[in-house]
């Protein structure tokens, strides 16, 4: 991911979509708090919990709370989520 954000910036032609007023105008404090606590425990903390219960739910309906039990446990989100219904 940094070296994504440094060709990004590095790029002029791209520069432009990481320059952020929002965030340019918060103070140094309140940046370090958005970037390590309101992301990690607002966001990321929040999908986990919330895709590893659905996860433990539905395969505890077919296959019973111990297998439910290793497969949330040893799961990633990442290609095993379902894709949005169109």
């Amino acid at each position: 991911m940094a070296a994504a954000y440094t060709v990004g910036i590095a790029v002029p032609a791209t520069r432009r979509f990481f320059r952020d007023e929002r965030a340019l105008s918060l103070s140094r404090a309140r940046a370090l708090e958005e970037a390590l606590l309101q992301v990690p425990v607002g966001t990321v903390l929040l999908e986990e919990v919330g895709f590893r219960g659905v996860l433990h739910a539905l395969v505890a309906r077919s296959h019973g709370h111990g297998t439910a039990t290793a497969v949330s446990s040893f799961s990633s989100d990442s290609g095993t989520s379902c894709p949005p219904s169109t």
